[in-house]
């Protein structure tokens, strides 16, 4: 029987009233992505569920499994949508659009046939902005998201309500008119292409964010928002850094509210990120007066090539002894796309301009009591595991598990690096294996054998005109005697099997009509081969289609 949601969340306990909606939901899906602590559920309800219950409930859940995100994603039957859910929808689209937020302060809607106009005290320059941030598009996604309808929406200024849109003796629309005039005048100013030779686009603004209103999956599939908590932590990629105290070693002082790296496709100025260093080279230029210095930055959900060109000695010192693989920075600059040889790199690179230092905030294990990991598969268990078997021994030592086992599937190759590991950290570790055992139900041995191991045996194949035992015919018997690892004696011939031999079974074997038209027939082969393997042991290679052959045309001989 499928869960109910409150069985899902069953450490959540909710509201009698929210408990009554969250029954109702059916037709669940669950995604969750454990690195980023993010949840999505889609479900379907039969009545609206307003976006401030929604909204608040889904924090309520965030708090009780202490998750960075969780979305419950509804689903309503298509006669629900009308005028009503309009200021829902609104809500929901300043939550997850990129310009909408703080704009729909007054506005009035219709619906048209298939079209929702939305009128707003905006004059007609201004409303360009919401199309060019794709702000209908957005609200479009919800509909069919939720209604499962397709509606177009469109955006058009009301001179009644700008002129009735005053505040406090104040003009907040001017300042809010103006605010999103000059976003869209630098929207149209800014340059389409990179120059041909790779120079700095001057004034140029990121490019417009794809909506994330279509299904709206996009928050475990593209780069979320970076989000900074109260205590200066910031939640960019799949990482968490403190950025409370940064260290500011190159440049001057900058404020780090970072773009993640994931959003940076086009040439843009302005930008700071943070992450991880990987990937640290430096080289020096042709007279070896000066450094070219490369190296990556990643937040975990995407990552990014830093260049920077003609370092004197003194600065390459300066900026090697801050920027080492595993550090944590933050960094200011600009992105671009390089030139090599005329040719403009698809990718964009990063160029720094301060660098500040701060720290990564790993995964803690606060539990009072710890565990003790009794099944953990390493990098040695094949498409199994990424971790490396010394990393999974030092982690369980800093989280403070006071054992940990290892216990890859069908092999023990981890356990030099896990002694060296337990040498370094003095974890105890418990040595294990994932075993696999032989089926002893099923026969490996027909008839009886008194031998023993020093026996003569006969190790046989057959090659056939198909894969059925009962209506293929045998084209070639090969077969060696052994004994004591050594081969005594071969036999091999060809066999007659009055019939053609299909294409495929040639292509497969290389045994042609041709081939077999002057061999003996079956019944003319098998003696001879019976008296090469007299009473010893006989061992097919395939044991199940070979053994099956054999006992066929042995009865039909007889």
């Amino acid at each position: 029987m499928a869960k109910t949601l409150p069985e899902i969340f069953n450490k959540y306990t909710p509201q009698a009233s929210d408990a009554a909606w969250l029954l109702q939901g059916t037709d669940i899906t669950v995604r969750a992505d454990r690195e980023r602590r993010m949840i999505e559920v889609q479900a379907a309800f039969p009545d609206i569920i307003p976006k401030a219950v929604l909204y608040r409930v889904e924090k309520e859940i965030e708090q009780a499994y202490e998750l960075a995100l969780v979305r419950i994603l509804p689903r309503y039957p298509s006669a629900l949508f009308g005028e009503t859910y309009i200021p829902e929808l609104l809500a929901e689209t300043q939550r997850i659009g990129i310009v909408a937020r703080g704009f729909f302060h007054s506005w009035q809607a219709s619906i048209d046939g298939n079209r929702i106009v939305i009128e707003m005290p905006y004059a007609d320059k201004s409303l360009l902005l919401m199309d060019l941030g794709k702000t209908p598009e957005v609200m479009e996604g919800i509909i069919r998201s939720e209604f499962a309808l397709n509606y177009k929406v469109e955006f058009r200024h009301s001179e009644r309500l700008a002129e009735s849109y005053r505040f406090g003796g104040s003009d907040e629309l001017a300042a809010i008119d103006a605010q999103m005039r000059q976003a869209a005048r630098d929207y149209d100013s800014r340059p389409r292409e990179s120059s041909p030779g790779g120079s700095e686009q001057r004034g140029a603004a990121p490019q417009p964010q794809t909506p994330q209103g279509e299904r709206r999956m996009s928050l475990l599939g593209e780069a979320a928002d970076a989000v900074i908590d109260g205590e200066g932590i910031c939640h960019v990629g799949v990482m968490r850094f403190d950025i409370s105290a940064p260290q500011y070693v190159i440049g001057v002082n900058f404020q780090i509210q970072p773009t993640p790296i994931g959003r940076i496709t086009h040439p843009a100025r302005g930008l700071v990120i943070v992450g991880e260093v990987f990937g640290y080279t430096e080289d020096t230029t042709r007279d070896g007066s000066k450094f070219n210095v490369s190296f990556a930055v990643t937040d975990g959900h995407s990552s990014i090539t830093v260049k920077k060109f003609g370092l004197s000695p003194d600065d390459k010192a300066a900026l090697s002894a801050v920027v080492r693989n595993g550090a944590a920075l933050a960094l200011r600059g600009y992105a671009k796309q390089d030139v090599h040889r005329e040719v403009v790199d698809t990718d964009v690179t990063f160029y720094y301009s301060d660098i500040a230092m701060i720290q990564r905030v790993t995964r803690q294990d606060n539990a009072p009591v710890k565990r003790v990991e009794l099944h953990l598969h390493t990098t040695m268990s094949a498409m199994d595991a990424l971790i490396a078997p010394d990393a999974a021994v030092k982690q369980a030592a800093k989280w403070g598990h006071p054992a940990v086992a290892i216990t890859d599937h069908g092999n023990v190759q981890a356990y030099q690096m896990i002694m060296k590991a337990v040498k370094e950290t003095g974890q105890k570790v418990i040595f294990g294996m994932e075993a696999y055992f032989v089926n002893d139900r099923a026969s490996a041995v027909y008839g009886k054998y008194d031998g023993g191991f020093d026996g003569e045996f006969v190790v046989f194949d057959l090659e056939t005109t198909g894969l059925s035992a009962a209506t293929c015919a045998i084209t070639e018997i090969g077969a060696v005697k052994i004994k004591n690892g050594e081969i005594l004696e071969r036999y091999q011939t060809f066999v007659n099997p009055e019939m053609p031999i299909p294409e495929e079974i040639v292509r497969l074997t290389g045994i042609t009509d041709e081939m077999v038209a002057d061999a003996g027939k079956i019944d003319e082969v098998l003696p001879e081969f019976l008296d090469f393997v007299g009473d010893r042991l006989l061992i097919a290679l395939y044991k199940k289609y070979d053994y099956a052959s054999y006992q066929n045309k042995m009865g039909q001989c007889r």
